[in-house]
């Protein structure tokens, strides 16, 4: 799932560069300082939520729906991956 992520996101991002609007920028620019910001102070609690708000934001800039649904489901398919390895640890 990680192999099919990363390229549909590839795709989304080089889509997105031509698209996007300076609102989504900002929006962007946003996620990633409240990420980098709690990183400094130790808080990972939210990193998987606002990763996952940053790509949908650039999937959404794409103006791509289809693309923007298959990025929904591989991203929700990660988050059960993830969910089954903590269950094992």
């Amino acid at each position: 799932i990680y192999l099919v992520r990363g390229e549909l996101e590839g795709l989304a991002a080089r889509v997105a560069a031509e698209t996007i609007t300076p609102a989504e920028l900002r929006t962007l620019d946003g996620i990633q300082e409240e990420m980098v910001e709690r990183l400094a102070k130790g808080d990972t609690s939210q990193q998987s939520a606002l990763n996952q708000r940053f790509h949908r934001t650039i999937a959404a800039a794409t103006r791509f729906t289809t693309l923007a649904e298959l990025i929904e489901l591989a991203l929700r398919r990660v988050a059960r991956y993830r969910v089954g390895i903590r269950r094992f640890e």
